[in-house]
């Protein structure tokens, strides 16, 4: 596996076949010294033609970001269209994420991949997304965000067609 200059991946506990997936105790990424993702009771496994990867907890630090040496720069960008096309069949269940320094936005995370449909939960007590992707066609049936400063929730719904680039906003 290639990683970014400077940075480690760190297996603690033993790894063993659980279920029909290998299953690791903990896993964590670091950029130098700085923890930019810890990911415990971590399982990835192949059913029903996709891939399963489950965990109970991941923090990721995006403090840690600044650790990590500048990319290099491709000679084309990608499409939305070609990623989606690299896209695996795979679920995703994360039971609690979360990223420093917002941990009040943990919750849990679920994601559905394949290339024709790209789906979204995400459930905490201050952030809760339901979002399919479509091609170019996001539908948001919910994006819903608290926050002390409000006097009550943002609720956000509807549909975007996001651009074919990346490089602005739909």
């Amino acid at each position: 596996i290639w990683l970014p200059e400077n940075t480690h991946v760190e297996l603690k506990g033993t790894p063993r076949w659980k279920n029909g997936g290998v299953h690791f105790p903990e896993v964590r990424y670091l950029a130098g010294e700085c923890e930019l993702a810890k990911v415990e009771d971590v399982a990835l496994g192949w059913q029903n033609k996709r891939w399963q990867l489950n965990a109970h907890t991941v923090q990721l630090n995006s403090e840690c970001l600044q650790a990590l040496p500048p990319g290099s720069a491709s000679d084309a960008p990608r499409s939305l269209a070609e990623w989606q096309q690299m896209l695996p069949g795979a679920d995703i269940h994360l039971e609690q994420l979360s990223i420093l320094p917002w941990q009040q936005y943990a919750g849990r995370f679920d994601l559905s991949l394949d290339k024709n449909v790209q789906q979204l939960h995400y459930q905490g007590d201050n952030l809760q997304v339901d979002a399919r992707l479509q091609g170019q066609q996001l539908q948001i049936a919910q994006l819903q965000l608290s926050h002390p400063l409000m006097p009550k929730p943002l609720d956000l719904h509807g549909e975007l067609t996001l651009p074919t680039f990346a490089n602005g906003l739909p």
